[in-house]
């Protein structure tokens, strides 16, 4: 086949329209630490307003300093196996970061996401954003822009600063590790723990609380998040869905905060599944002053036996303006497995709940539309109990052929 000049054209303006080519610099660390330094690079060296892919493969110069402006990177590469320390001035990243060695790599570099989603591609060891050379975080290391992060391969990513990109996070294998709180936390907006992942929250608040710096929505397929701080994790007005996955504190001290920041509670959606969702380790219930609805876990029934096993113990959260309520929805099971003490009052709009212990409040309305399992031996006392919209009479009540005395319902 001959191939016209007019052809060959025509094929490279169509590979220069999908993306880029950026010239590739290694660095070796000749004079010094200073990125602008022509001879610390071999192949092209970057520049300022560049657009570069860097790799750091010498174990020469391990601290380096960015002093270039405007530098455009299409990938980043930390493949040498020492300890590598990046710093100085922002980038913008359009494409992905690659950690191929065992080491404990770290950045305060800003990083500006473009759009779409960034691969952090931590093979092993670990980077941490925002913690310089001596672990202080001085400041640098924020990652914003329109862009998402996917996190993927078996190391730990860690974010230690504010971070404000609206792209989203996904965790597809390793950890991502939270090592910031506060009312503006680590993450924002949409996250997704799929299986083989984990989100591990190392600090109070990580996830924030504020209104447009905290996350929307959490979504576990099969993954893991993990709260291991002695202080709580505050799920503002998060909606949370599961299929399958756990969701846990493990500090006796710790706790999720289901907070109603925006006029919304925290809600837990569990998909169908062959696998069993689980929420361990504490809840606190944090209702708004007026709220009547309370807490809804919403539970579809999938092939395992039991959809939804809570054995989280949930309480009354601090600051309570009402009492807590607890809402189940959806034709599956959910069990409460733990010796729960929150006051509000409990409803079954469907499917099944069953509880552990005698946990209902002495004070509490009970109404049950699906069906309520007592799987205990001993009796509960509420104030009211309704019973498809009926209102039952003061007594002592029990499951049709269970043994004991009682009316049975």
């Amino acid at each position: 086949m001959k191939i016209t000049k007019l052809s060959f054209f025509i094929f490279a303006a169509s590979l220069l329209g999908q993306s880029q080519i950026f010239a590739q610099a290694i660095w070796i660390g000749a004079d010094l630490d200073n990125w602008n330094v022509p001879v610390n690079w071999t192949g092209t060296a970057p520049v300022d307003s560049g657009a570069s892919s860097l790799i750091f493969n010498s174990a020469s110069n391990r601290t380096s300093v960015n002093g270039l402006n405007n530098l455009t990177l299409s990938s980043l590469i930390v493949a040498d196996g020492s300890d590598n320390y990046l710093a100085g001035n922002a980038v913008t990243l359009e494409g992905d970061v690659t950690v191929s060695t065992g080491a404990w790599q770290r950045t305060t570099i800003d990083m500006v996401l473009t759009s779409g989603a960034k691969t952090f591609d931590i093979q092993n060891g670990f980077l941490f954003c925002g913690y310089d050379f001596s672990w202080a975080t001085p400041g640098g290391g924020v990652i914003s822009g329109d862009g998402g992060i996917t996190k993927s391969r078996g190391g730990t990513l860690s974010l230690a600063r504010p971070n404000t990109y609206t792209g989203g996070t996904i965790i597809n294998a390793g950890t991502l590790q939270l090592d910031f709180g506060g009312g503006a936390g680590a993450l924002r907006g949409d996250v997704t723990v799929n299986s083989g992942g984990t989100l591990l929250s190392k600090v109070n608040d990580s996830f924030g609380y504020n209104s447009g710096e905290k996350v929307n929505n959490l979504t576990i397929v099969g993954g893991t998040v993990t709260h291991i701080s002695g202080n709580t994790l505050t799920l503002a007005s998060v909606a949370v869905t599961m299929t399958g996955g756990t969701l846990q504190t493990t500090d006796a001290n710790g706790a999720f905060d289901f907070y109603d920041q925006s006029g919304t509670n925290t809600s837990v959606t569990t998909l169908a599944s062959a696998n069993t969702a689980t929420i361990a380790g504490k809840i606190n219930l944090r209702a708004g002053d007026n709220d009547t609805i309370g807490t809804v876990f919403t539970v579809e029934d999938g092939d395992a036996a039991v959809d939804l096993e809570v054995s989280a113990v949930i309480v009354d959260g601090p600051y309570q303006g009402v009492r807590s309520v607890v809402q189940k929805s959806g034709a599956g099971t959910m069990v409460l497995s733990g010796n729960n003490t929150y006051s509000g009052d409990t409803t079954v709009n469907a499917g099944i709940l069953a509880l552990g212990f005698p946990c209902l409040n002495d004070g509490s309305t009970v109404t049950i539309d699906g069906m309520l399992n007592l799987n205990h031996s001993q009796t509960d006392t509420v104030n009211k109990l309704v019973i498809g919209g009926v209102e039952q009479a003061p007594g002592l009540y029990k499951a049709v052929g269970a043994p004991g005395s009682g009316t049975p319902i």
